[in-house]
């Protein structure tokens, strides 16, 4: 069986994903080494102006190395291929998109810098083993044959695979030498100050038990809560009106569920009642909606030696990841790169922003020290 473009994207997308450690170092060295995959795009190659500073065709410099116009073009493809991209549509998305990507080369150029100065070198058969492990787990049923035939469609290789992944291992262990000090910096006294500071938020989080029906339109919803309100047999409007098929036939229960699990906006109609009460109409992806809930478990504070170790880990990331960025806005100063006039981002000189690193657990929710005020 072949995988279709789509298919492929989203399997190899979460197969790369485990080229580097799981958990928050990953997510930072991802950040800082492709720098806008969230937000780039299959840009088509354009005519630019000759720029003053860099020969015709060079979109960037960055010491003695000079990107052409079509490398960028190259890394975009992969990009796209890799982690199924969508084209960005709009002159505007297009130049800004553009710019971006030169930006993230520019900086897989400082971080290759870097870690050849400190020796951290991948061989082309560790990141063969890599790749070949990839597609025996998780592309089992295309195989090779499947996986280079798409990457070709994409306008990508097997190489530009083994280039991303030679780039996130070895920005793993870059990341590991330049952050080597930080984990200790974070003593008890640190996590224990953290917990008192943030303790009205040390709580395992509030679940409700919702029973949950799905219609087609806004009027047909009013009509399934007005007669949920009415007090008329919930599990029976389930079985007459919802579309959710998951669901139906159990009386429509989700089960019990935290806030977090649910889209924001039916998450903010579902904790508002108390047991037995009617909420909706609320619109989501999926439909109209109209809840009850059926049960509700409090929150519940957690001790400090509950979440010791799991706000420790989380500091200590914290930690690591400020060094990091720290360390990646002084190499990306000092590199100087130079742009031509239609590559050169709107912030050259600051590192790619920080991932979203909040949570600590999946079964303990203290906000993350870099939690932004709500």
């Amino acid at each position: 069986m072949r995988l279709v473009p789509g298919e492929f994207a989203v399997k190899a997308r979460k197969a790369l994903h485990r080229l580097v450690p799981r958990g928050k170092r990953g997510r930072a060295v991802a950040a800082a080494a492709v720098v806008v995959v969230a937000v780039l795009g299959a840009i088509t190659p354009m005519v630019v102006a000759k720029v003053t500073g860099l020969p015709d065709g060079v979109a960037l410099r960055v010491g003695s190395t000079e990107v052409t116009e079509d490398q960028v073009q190259q890394r975009i493809s992969a990009l796209r291929a890799l982690y199924g991209i969508k084209p960005p549509e709009g002159a505007d998305q297009q130049d800004r998109f553009r710019r971006d990507a030169a930006k993230t080369v520019a900086v897989d150029v400082i971080l290759g810098n870097a870690a050849r100065s400190r020796n951290i070198l991948i061989s082309d058969q560790s990141a063969n083993d890599t790749l070949a492990k990839m597609i025996s787990t998780q592309l089992t049923s295309s195989g090779q044959g499947s996986f280079t035939d798409l990457l070709r469609a994409y306008g990508a290789s097997q190489s530009d695979v083994i280039d991303e992944i030679k780039r996130q291992q070895s920005a793993d262990l870059l990341f590991q030498a330049v952050t080597s000090d930080a984990a200790a910096r974070v003593t008890d006294e640190t996590v224990g100050q953290y917990y008192r500071d943030h303790q009205d938020s040390m709580v395992e989080p509030e679940k409700r038990d919702i029973q949950n029906i799905v219609v087609a339109s806004e009027d047909q919803a009013d009509q399934v809560a007005a007669a949920a309100k009415a007090g008329q047999d919930f599990p029976g409007l389930v079985r007459r009106y919802s579309l959710d098929q998951a669901t139906s036939s159990a009386g429509g229960e989700l089960g019990l569920v935290e806030r977090s699990q649910l889209e924001q906006q039916y998450a903010d109609a579902a904790f508002q009642p108390g047991v037995g009460g009617v909420f909706g109409p609320v619109k989501t992806a999926h439909g109209w909606n109209v809840g009850r809930i059926v049960r509700i478990e409090p929150a519940v504070p957690l001790t400090l030696d509950q979440v010791r170790d799991r706000l420790r880990d989380q500091l200590r990331s914290q930690q690591a990841l400020d060094e990091w960025r720290t360390w990646l806005a002084n190499e990306i100063r000092n590199a100087n790169v130079e742009y031509a006039d239609a590559y050169r981002p709107a912030d050259p000189d600051t590192p790619p922003p920080a991932p979203d690193l909040s949570g600590v657990s999946e079964d303990a929710h203290p906000p993350s020290p870099t939690d932004e005020p709500r």
